[in-house]
Order: C-alpha cells, then sequence, then structure tokens
C-alpha cells in the first residue's frame, strides 16, 4: 500500500518535471523570437554578454547610459555590438568604476572613466551637456561654480523649483535614508546631506581625501546635486579639521549662497 502510493507519488513528480522542462525551453524559444523581432532592446551592460539571448546579437545603434561608472573593458565590448553608433551618455564629476584594487595597472585599465580615457584628444565627439534641469538655480550654480568650472547652466524651471523651496519644512515627508551611492541617478525635492564624521576621529579620504585621485570631489557633487529645492548640509566640522580641502570649498560656498543654521545639541 506504502510502496504503491510512493511510486504514483515519484511518477506524479517525474510527469511534473517534464513539464516544467517543456515549459522552459518553449519560453526561451518565445523569448528568442521576441528579442530577435524587437526594435529596442533594454539591458544591463553584463546581460549582453552574460544572456544567451544576447551574446550573439549586434545592434544598429547602441547607447549606454551612466558610461562613467563602467569600467572600461565592458564598454569596449558593449562598443563592438554596434554596426554604425555608439552614444555613451555620463558625467566624469560623477560616480566612477568601483575598483577594489591598489595596482597602478588595474586602475589605469580599469578606473578610469570613458571621458577621462579620451581627455586630451582633438575630437568634436566628446561634448558635454551644458543645461540641467533638476536643481533650483542657487543649488545648481553652486555645484556648477565646484564641479564643472562655472559651465553647467540652468533650464527654465525656475518656478517649480521655487514652489518646493518656498513650502514650509517636511509637510508631511517621506523620508528615505541612502548612501551617496544608493542615490546616484535620483532626486528628490528635499535633500539632507549629513557628511558624519566627527570628533575625535580624522577626517576621511571619502569627502576630505586630496590625492589626485581622490574621488571625493565627485561623491559630493552626487550627494549635492540630487536635491531639486532644498538642501541641508551637516558639517561643522570639516571646517576646523579639513581647510582648504573639497569638502571646506564646498561649506564655505553653502554657508556664502545659503544660511548658516546653529546645531541644537540635547542631551536626550
Amino acid at each position: 500500500m506504502v510502496l504503491g502510493r510512493k511510486g504514483r507519488l515519484e511518477k506524479v513528480c517525474l510527469l511534473c518535471q517534464q513539464e516544467i522542462d517543456r515549459l522552459g525551453i518553449e519560453l526561451n524559444r518565445q523569448e528568442m523570437v521576441v528579442v530577435r523581432q524587437a526594435q529596442v532592446i533594454l539591458s544591463t551592460m553584463a546581460n549582453v554578454y552574460l544572456s544567451p539571448l544576447l551574446n550573439r546579437e549586434r545592434f544598429d545603434v547602441v547607447v549606454v547610459e551612466e558610461a562613467a561608472m563602467a569600467v572600461l573593458p565592458t564598454l569596449f565590448y558593449c562598443a563592438a555590438l554596434a554596426q554604425t553608433k555608439i552614444i555613451m551618455v555620463g558625467d566624469k564629476r560623477q560616480l566612477p568604476p568601483i575598483i577594489q584594487s591598489n595596482s597602478e595597472y588595474v586602475n589605469q585599465a580599469m578606473g578610469r572613466n570613458i571621458f577621462e580615457a579620451t581627455e586630451g584628444t582633438a575630437s568634436n565627439m566628446v561634448v558635454m551637456l551644458e543645461v540641467q534641469y533638476r536643481m533650483h538655480p542657487v543649488i545648481g550654480e553652486m555645484v556648477s561654480q565646484l564641479f564643472y568650472h562655472g559651465r553647467l547652466k540652468h533650464g527654465k524651471n525656475a518656478k517649480e523649483r521655487r514652489t518646493i523651496s518656498d513650502r514650509r519644512p517636511f509637510p508631511g515627508e517621506q523620508v528615505q535614508c541612502r548612501t551617496v551611492h544608493r542615490f546616484q541617478g535620483n532626486e528628490r525635492d528635499l535633500v539632507i546631506f549629513d557628511t558624519v564624521d566627527t570628533a575625535p576621529m580624522s577626517p576621511g579620504i571619502l569627502l576630505a581625501g586630496d590625492s589626485p585621485r581622490s574621488n571625493a570631489p565627485n561623491l559630493l557633487n552626487v550627494s549635492l546635486s540630487r536635491a531639486r529645492g532644498k538642501l541641508i548640509i551637516v558639517a561643522a566640522y570639516f571646517q576646523a579639521n579639513a581647510a582648504g580641502r573639497i569638502i571646506d570649498q564646498v561649506l564655505n560656498l553653502a554657508v556664502k549662497t545659503g544660511r548658516r543654521m546653529p546645531m541644537l545639541v540635547t542631551n536626550g
């Protein structure tokens, strides 16, 4: 009796697995048909060479978004898939590729972004998009002066951004807490940027690094430029402990441009 029931269950399991396998094969076939007939395909760069559906495909035009964050070998691979044109869109003043190596060779080959690799080339193929539409002009001008040599202009959105900046603080606000890397590509009406570092520790290299390859300017640029209408910076510690560095320049310009508020300290 028990053996008979077990045998029936094993047979049912086998039939179910066979049906799953059949459906999997059919799903793969249908996906391949969709890919072959598609006019536009959206994919991560990793999926382009990992997915069996895409690794044999070639495209009329390849557009890479957030290209400054990608390592060079991956970008070169994607460029080789384009039959007529490759367009790479990104910002070399924002987050760079993440490389965990102290090797100078590795950092030269993979740590540079694509726009650094094209610097010094006499070509009109590299252009800067000079108009931003996200930030209030006051915030945008601070970002422009600090990170873009004053070249960043501000689109005609002053009325919309002024509506945000004129609101009372925190009207029913939904709060999200994230690292700078998590906020890349995002924007919010109000951003509170807390630099975290404080006494008795020395300033960290993430925001106060001053080496030629420091990512501090990029991290600060991303932090400030997420704000659409209001920007609050919590960072008094750095002015006394990182004089002259990029974080100190940010704070000095923020005080000059905006309003400095005393910090209220309580004992709980």
